[in-house]
C-alpha cells in the first residue's frame, strides 16, 4: 500500500471509530476499508508506460457514444 493510500485508511478509520455501526455511512466507510484493504498493492499491470492522453482519448469516445 503506498504512503498516501495508508494515510488515507488511516484517516477514514478514524472516522469510522467515532460512528455508530447502525448508521448508513459506517457501511460505506467499513466497505471502502475492506476493498482498499484488499486490493492487490504488490503487483503491477506489468506495463510501464501509460499513455494517459490515450486513455483519455478513449474514454471520451466511449461516453460519447453512451450519450447519444
Amino acid at each position: 500500500m503506498t504512503a498516501e493510500a495508508k494515510k488515507e485508511c488511516d484517516r477514514e478509520l478514524k472516522r469510522l471509530a467515532k460512528m455508530t455501526p447502525a448508521s448508513a455511512e459506517y457501511m460505506v466507510s467499513r466497505t471502502y476499508l475492506e476493498w482498499m484493504t484488499s486490493l492487490p498493492w504488490s503487483k503491477s499491470s506489468g506495463s510501464a508506460d501509460i499513455d494517459i492522453p490515450k486513455a483519455r482519448t478513449s474514454s471520451t469516445k466511449i461516453i460519447t457514444i453512451f450519450k447519444r
